[in-house]
């Protein structure tokens, strides 16, 4: 399993304990000797490297899965659509990729408006619309789009514990919403972040642009 932006080992950690060899990538230094450290204080098995997303570091076929996290909206469209060729490289013929992305116009990501930055090495955030998600996936099949939260981008349940209480509410109505979508998947739409699975077309070895 690919973590293409590995921060500080966080979802790493998860997958490792849900069965995976977590590899994570990061630009920084600093993100890799921290990832690396908490595979190692939590026991997990286990690497991390430091690359460029747009030329990732590792063999063709390479992985079964590719994950990203609060990594691709932080960088230009264009070298967003480059990583995304990369990661269709390095998985295997049929393996998937889940990448996090927000969305415009979600709930409430509508007021960012929808406009690149000026400077394209910006860390400024990208929204996305439906059909730039569409495209940017084309080259996969079977893409699938599911609700990660709503109120905002990274709106975890799973941090509740560390934010004052006056603001609890708000990642419970986000994981209500989400259980809701499951019911009623037009209300994805809504959604400020939303998770894209797509998989690597089993038959479709191609592994460079044109």
């Amino acid at each position: 399993m690919l973590d293409i932006g590995c921060g500080w080992g966080r979802w790493m950690v998860a997958a490792a304990r849900a069965g995976w060899t977590p590899c994570g990538i990061d630009l920084k230094q600093d993100a890799v000797r921290a990832a690396r450290d908490v595979l190692r204080a939590h026991r997990c098995v286990g690497t991390a490297v430091s690359g460029d997303l747009t030329a990732l570091p590792f063999a063709d076929a390479a992985f079964d899965l590719a994950f990203s996290y609060s990594v691709l909206q932080h960088v230009s469209r264009d070298r967003a659509r480059t990583c995304l060729r990369e990661i269709l490289r390095v998985l295997r013929p049929g393996g998937h990729c889940l990448i996090e992305l927000p969305l415009h116009p979600g709930l409430t990501n509508w007021r960012h408006g929808n406009n690149e930055p000026d400077d394209p090495n910006s860390w400024d955030v990208r929204y996305y619309r439906w059909r730039e998600l569409r495209d940017a996936f084309s080259p996969f099949s079977d893409m699938r789009v599911s609700t990660d939260c709503i109120f905002g981008i990274g709106v975890k349940w799973e941090d509740v514990d560390l934010l004052p209480w006056k603001y609890r509410p708000i990642p419970l109505i986000s994981e209500i919403f989400r259980f809701v979508t499951l019911v009623i998947p037009t209300l994805v739409r809504l959604s400020d972040s939303v998770y894209i699975r797509a998989q690597k077309p089993a038959r479709n070895c191609q592994t460079s642009s044109d």
